[in-house]
């Protein structure tokens, strides 16, 4: 009977009451998770079976003793009784058994704290701890090992695998301790246990600089068609004004055409006193403008102040097509067309040159080096390493996936089902969440990505050279005006001079004409 056959069903076996069971089972080998019963008859009365008990026989490996536990039993007065706890339980302790386990070093997850003879022999980190947690639980020891290549395991071109999964695949060890995300190779030649972590796959980069054109902000807190509307209020306010003062009863006494009004509508709108209006229509038409100038400025200067605060950056690409386009960065395979494009065109030349980072560390470090460069990797791992990256970096909005992690284990091993009952337990219980909580404090994160900002010089500099040109505009238009006034002062000196002269003669002319014409009226 082959081993599958074994492992997919229960089995059942009787044996003579004389015999030993440690005898009957000394060499053979019956795997952790093999259900195989035994029924043996415990006591005799005048030839017939009064009694018989069923025990459950199996071994945690092949060098431990033969276990033994009894779940079941038959008489002819109480007939069959079956008290056999779930499989789990049955199988919760694993003796002190050495388990292999490979992994691969990457902080977060896998931290490497304690050397011997060069090599490492301890570990901490995300995934280190919920394996000594399982290790806890189940009862075994861990014998650790790190891939010659230092690599997570893919398919070579021959058909093997390398790194922690081709030591799986070939029984070198049991499980993978690394946090590995599922593709369809893999799940052909190893098994996944349950989810432990959900991760963000993303392009990341070198944060650009901010940008700083405030011209462009000036305008930025108003959409257009909002811009418009207010620009159509104000003319109607102008044309509302205008109309008051022309048909009102002071037409004569104030000169209010469109151009005062305009200058006018604006000086409400930024918030100045005008002369005293006597008009109830003018009055109500200053307090519509003075309404709406004090909305639009609160709103404006709401929005205008975020837009100087909030840093903006105009990123080089936006997602994978930008990213193919651009040339300079690299990414993984991927069953997508467009990924296969991205691979063959830009990653693959730095994988055969040996130029990828070993590291998600050496990765992330490498953009604050480089200028044009980008690493793809785990946004958990962008914020369990922010304290070592000397520069700021940002993800790619549309360049990005999501992945669940887990651990792999080997399809043929007996302690598959006991890894992922606990597993699911310590999910369940809280454990996994509070071990999250521990690798990525949710304070911390917004520290490290929210900085305070202060407005610089350079953020308004633009407003300082529009406020002196306006300052510089009023004063030129200002010595323009005392020119013109200077030029008219001397023009009024000299002029009525000559119209005097002209004036005088032609009034004794009117005097003397004026009694003849009375008399030729009387």
């Amino acid at each position: 009977v082959t081993r599958s056959r074994l492992r997919s069903g229960k089995w059942l076996i009787f044996l003579n009451t004389m015999l030993s069971l440690e005898e009957f089972f000394a060499r053979i080998y019956l795997p952790f998770d093999y259900e195989f019963l035994v029924a043996q008859s415990s006591s005799r009365l005048r030839g017939k079976i009064q009694e018989v008990i069923l025990t459950e026989v199996f071994r945690v490996n092949s060098t431990q003793t033969l276990q033994k536990i009894r779940i079941g039993d038959w008489s002819h007065g109480t007939g069959l009784n079956w008290y056999m706890a779930p499989f789990v339980q049955r199988r919760r302790d694993l003796h002190g058994v050495v388990i292999k386990g490979a992994l691969r070093p990457q902080a977060p997850y896998i931290i490497q704290t304690k050397y011997k003879d060069k090599k490492p022999v301890e570990f901490a980190g995300f995934s280190v701890w919920i394996f000594k947690e399982l290790q806890k639980r189940m009862n075994f020891q861990t014998e650790y090992m790190i891939p010659p290549d230092g690599a997570y395991g893919f398919r070579n071109e021959n058909g093997t695998w390398n790194g922690v999964v081709g030591l799986i695949v070939t029984e070198k060890v049991e499980i993978g301790i690394s946090l590995f995300s599922s593709t369809a190779e893999r799940m052909d030649i190893v098994d996944y246990l349950p989810p432990i972590l959900t991760s963000k796959l993303a392009v990341h980069i070198r944060q650009p600089t901010a940008e700083q054109n405030t011209l462009r902000h000036v305008l930025s807190p108003f959409s257009t068609p909002l811009w418009t509307a207010f620009i159509l209020v104000a003319l109607i306010i102008v044309v509302a004004l205008t109309a008051t003062r022309y048909f009102g009863t002071e037409r004569d006494k104030t000169d209010y055409g469109i151009k005062s009004s305009c200058f006018h509508v604006f000086g409400a709108f930024c918030q100045q006193s005008p002369a005293t209006m006597t008009q109830f229509p003018s009055r109500l038409v200053y307090v519509t403008a003075y309404v709406t100038g004090v909305i639009m400025t609160a709103a404006y200067a709401a929005t205008f102040v975020s837009f100087l605060t909030v840093q903006r950056y105009n990123l080089p690409f936006v997602d994978f097509e930008g990213l193919l386009k651009d040339g300079s960065y690299r990414l993984g395979n991927s069953t997508d067309s467009l990924m296969r494009r991205v691979y063959t065109e830009l990653m693959e030349p730095e994988v055969r040159s040996n130029a990828l980072p070993s590291t998600d560390l050496e990765g992330l470090q490498r953009l604050c080096v480089e200028k044009k460069y980008s690493f793809l990797t785990l946004d958990t791992s962008l914020k369990g390493l922010q304290a070592d990256i000397p520069c700021r970096i940002v993800d790619i909005t549309y360049a990005q996936h999501t992945t669940t992690l887990s651990m792999i284990i080997s399809k043929s091993s007996a302690y598959k089902t006991l890894f992922k009952h606990h597993l699911q337990e310590m999910r369940r219980t809280g454990i996994l969440k509070r071990l999250v909580d521990i690798t990525w404090p949710p304070n911390r994160n917004e520290i490290v990505e929210k900085p305070s900002i202060v407005v610089s010089a350079d953020m308004i500099i633009n407003l300082l050279l529009l406020l002196a040109g306006g300052i510089t505009a009023a004063i030129i238009c200002l010595i323009l005006e005392l020119l013109d006034e200077q030029h008219s002062t001397d023009t009024l000196m000299i002029t009525p001079c000559v119209t005097r002269e002209a004036w005088i003669p032609s009034r004794r002319s009117a005097e003397r004409i004026t009694p003849s014409r009375t008399s030729l009226l009387t």
